[in-house]
């Protein structure tokens, strides 16, 4: 393999913090082992924080740089690799055309993930994974010779779903219609603190089922979720920093979670689901879902009484056969290798770009 002083280097940028959580970088983290298989070096540029809170998802990176902001990257990336970079990969709401011009100087070639279509954006390629995301959307935000691609091609899911999909699908449907394991999960660092109510709601409404809550140890409500499991008794299970989130959602009967990646890998694994939106970005992945009838969805910024969500689980333990069409509307739903799909297209898009 080529060393660092002649490789091809690729800059990917993402932020991770307790309020954005790591989703960002998990995903990246996952493209960036697709590239090094086709010989490129990614190296991460991030927010001082981010290595401390995640250090489990650093590891595909062959180096990671934290910055201050985009002048300071720039400078870095210009003095740290003279061999140049190949590339620059975006993911990250809070940049816009103005911040990706700063790297044109020292690499011809911009591309990035957005989920959002609200801003001026500077890249050669432009993925967004939403269900229902349109080139048009994008018509007056990027250079017209950008190349767009869009949908459930490119979802990025970790590999150990990938690899469950085929049993985790029979093993659900050879259980059959019920309702006795439910799945709580909203993201390792819980930005919203929603957790513990969802918690308390859960085991009120179904009280002779099983209940698996996943957090991540940065969580600022793990006390909290920690005293809830100790009264609630042993029919609830806090799993923290766990590497067996696949496996707990092939055990699950209904998940209750966030809009945001986790929506690809529940559908992966024909998970039904009730999809909370609690961030603007989740929105359309929420619309969607709702339109092809594969999950139920509550929207937290417009809905705050907790009898929705309570309501909602006692319909479902009284037929749960609606869960079963959840399921399968999911399944239908769900993407191909989308981080090997990018990996694919970016490291061509280079390797005509040298």
């Amino acid at each position: 393999m080529a060393d660092m002083a002649t490789a091809p280097v690729i800059a990917i940028r993402a932020d991770g913090t307790p309020m954005i959580g790591s989703g960002h970088i998990r995903r990246v983290g996952i493209l960036a082992g697709h590239l090094r298989e086709c010989g490129l070096f990614p190296v991460l540029l991030c927010n001082p924080e981010a290595p401390d809170l995640f250090p489990d998802a650093l590891q595909s990176f062959t180096a990671v740089h934290c910055i201050s902001d985009e002048a300071a990257a720039r400078t870095l990336l210009a003095d740290r690799y003279p061999q140049g970079i190949a590339g620059v990969f975006f993911d990250h709401y809070g940049l816009d055309a103005t911040d990706h011009r700063r790297y044109r100087s020292i690499a011809t070639h911009l591309s990035g993930i957005d989920d959002l279509a609200n801003r001026p954006l500077d890249w050669d390629i432009l993925f967004d994974i939403n269900l229902g995301r349109s080139p048009a959307d994008y018509a007056s935000l990027l250079p017209p010779q950008t190349a767009i691609h869009t949908g459930r091609d490119y979802q990025i899911v970790r590999p150990e779903f990938l690899e469950r999909r085929d049993a985790c699908l029979k093993e659900r449907a050879a259980r059959g219609p019920r309702l006795e394991r439910v799945l709580i999960a909203t993201g390792g660092t819980d930005p919203h603190a929603i957790t513990h109510t969802l918690l308390n709601i859960t085991a009120a409404a179904l009280p002779d089922v099983e209940i698996d809550v996943v957090s991540g140890s940065a969580s600022p409500q793990l006390a909290l979720l920690r005293a809830a499991v100790a009264r609630l008794g042993p029919r609830v299970a806090l799993h923290v920093d766990t590497p067996d989130v696949a496996n707990l959602m092939c055990r699950a009967d209904l998940a209750i979670g966030a809009g945001g990646t986790m929506t690809w890998e529940r559908n992966m694994l024909g998970l039904p689901s009730i999809i909370l939106i609690i961030a603007d970005n989740q929105e359309m992945v929420g619309r969607v879902m709702a339109r092809e009838r594969a999950a139920l969805v509550i929207d937290l910024r417009a809905i705050h009484n907790p009898r929705t969500l309570a309501d909602h689980l006692t319909l479902f333990r009284n037929a749960p056969e609606d869960l079963a069409f959840l399921s399968h509307r999911a399944a239908m739903l769900s993407g191909a290798d989308g981080a090997r799909n990018m990996a694919r297209i970016l490291c061509n898009a280079l390797a005509a770009n040298p």
